[in-house]
């Protein structure tokens, strides 16, 4: 009987111990390939990229930067074409650089603003429109 609930309980930890395991090499591989596969970092000494966007599954845009120049490239799965030259006094970089991500918690914060915080607001505009006043 206590054999039976002792090897219950190793086969628990085991199964907690693997699911952490697992989360953990998940993590750390979205870590290793997102900064692989980055193109907001990548920059050379004579060529950077300024700013992108996706449009679709495997399709950008992206603002290159190529010494004095400035173009807009449209990147597809197995292509890339300029669209434009553009005027390089627009994309002047700023002095602070735009932070590469957000941290969950403004990121929760944000979202739950946008969504709750909207509603919240109708809901009190509607009160006002009933005829009570302030």
């Amino acid at each position: 009987m206590e054999d039976s609930l002792i090897s219950q309980i190793g086969v628990i930890f085991g199964t907690l111990l693997g699911i952490a395991l697992i989360l953990y090499l998940a993590y750390i591989s979205t870590k290793l390939l997102g900064k692989k596969f980055s193109f907001k970092n990548g920059s050379g000494r004579k060529l950077k990229i300024l700013d992108s966007v996706s449009v679709g599954q495997g399709k950008m845009l992206i603002i290159v930067q190529a010494g004095e120049k400035t173009f807009l490239v449209g990147a597809a799965s197995e292509s890339i074409n300029l669209i434009s030259e553009l005027d390089s006094s627009d994309f002047e970089e700023d002095e602070t650089p735009p932070e590469s991500g957000m941290d969950f918690k403004t990121a929760f914060k944000k979202v739950l603003e946008n969504n709750f915080g909207k509603k919240s607001n109708k809901g009190k505009e509607n009160e006002n429109d009933s005829g009570q006043t302030k």
